[in-house]
């Protein structure tokens, strides 16, 4: 391949195609279709009219209904074909073909281009709904040539309508090119990385970027993902064996390797049933899984004694260091003498901190 001639808007020539104006979005946003792609994703912009968003009818049938909106759609049948501005300024519905007696499907809802340039007699935009093969687990059905996804759509055995809890949004958003790529973290990005590019996981609300290897997760100062909380009694505690607080659960995060965390513990306190006992609250990981009394301990608060039986608050802040990888940290409780019991009371919250590096 050669440079393509001649480059868009030079002013004293009118050869320019409509092929070199569709390239214009493609340095403007990020993500391309494949690793060597000339192409990006395209995308929804989310913040004009209602972001295309697909909704079950307003008296629920076998139906959708598509949202105002402005998108980019990617070409898929020429290596230089771009992408396409499309604009709905009114709600579209689209019709669900009948479901399966006895078997569910996924449909597919896009918005796809017709170009008579590279396929076909037409010159257009649709949407397109593209029916699933029925079956006991249904496969996502591919999406039409030039195609921007933005629903599947679940039609189980024998439904007659189709609501909200159906539909699962598909809707990429568009990254200006140097901006954060929404994605989750099962969905990451794989082709275009490049060595700074950040991106945001809309399932674990964590921001990470690429460092020319592979993905790191920024948590600094803050919290990685939703704080663990009960406002509900815990389990109650006595004797020498230590309790895992089995009602507050477990708190689970991704850690980079190198860093230094803090898990916190406040709020909440514990019920002593006899006066000059003494308990201690501890914090273990379990690695992938539940901790129990046997796994690593990460920290504890000083022993705790009641002078008179009732109700104690505690904080505990423990900070350490963890290899890379997923952490499952729980409460536990643990009577170190005496005769009674304790039981973890009121609204706790248990969540970790990235504090820095080590």
């Amino acid at each position: 391949m050669s440079l393509i001639l001649p480059p868009a808007y030079m002013q004293n020539l009118a050869t320019h195609t409509a092929e070199t104006d569709r390239s214009v979005p493609n340095v403007m946003t990020l993500g391309p279709l494949t690793s060597t792609s000339l192409r990006s994703l395209g995308g929804v912009a989310m913040t004009l009219g209602l972001g295309l968003k697909v909704t079950q009818s307003g008296s629920p049938a076998m139906s959708v209904d598509i949202a105002t909106g402005t998108c980019l759609v990617p070409g898929t049948e020429g290596t230089r074909q771009g992408q396409y501005t499309v604009v709905n300024d009114a709600s579209i519905t689209a019709t669900i073909t009948a479901s399966h007696p006895t078997l569910p499907r996924i449909d597919l809802i896009t918005i796809t281009i017709r170009d008579a340039q590279y396929s076909g007699a037409f010159n257009d935009a649709v949407l397109t709904v593209t029916a699933g093969t029925p079956a006991s687990s249904p496969a996502v059905p591919a999406a039409p040539a030039n195609s921007l996804i933005l629903a599947q759509v679940l039609v189980g055995a024998a439904v007659v309508t189709i609501v909200n809890a159906n539909i699962t949004d598909r809707r990429l958003p568009i990254t200006a090119s140097g901006g954060i790529m929404l994605c989750t973290s099962g969905t990451k990005p794989t082709n275009g990385l490049y060595e700074g590019l950040f991106i945001f996981m809309t399932d674990t609300n964590q921001l990470a970027f690429f460092d020319g290897t592979t993905w790191v997760i920024l948590t600094a100062g803050g919290i990685p993902v939703a704080p663990t909380t009960s406002a509900s009694n815990g389990t109650v505690t006595s004797g020498t064996t230590e309790t895992r607080d089995a009602v507050l659960g477990n708190y689970v995060f991704t850690a980079v390797a190198g860093r230094r965390y803090r898990a916190i513990l406040s709020g909440g306190g514990m019920l002593f049933t006899v006066a000059n006992d003494r308990f201690a609250v501890r914090i273990r990981t379990g690695g992938a899984s539940t901790p129990t009394a046997a796994s690593t301990l990460w920290g504890h608060d000083a022993t705790t004694i009641s002078p008179i039986a009732g109700t104690y608050t505690f904080d505990v802040q423990p900070s350490f260091i963890p290899g890379a990888g997923v952490q499952t940290l729980s409460v536990f409780y643990v009577r170190i003498s005496g005769t009674g019991t304790v039981t973890p009371t009121g609204s706790r919250e248990f969540y970790v901190e990235d504090i820095g590096g080590v």
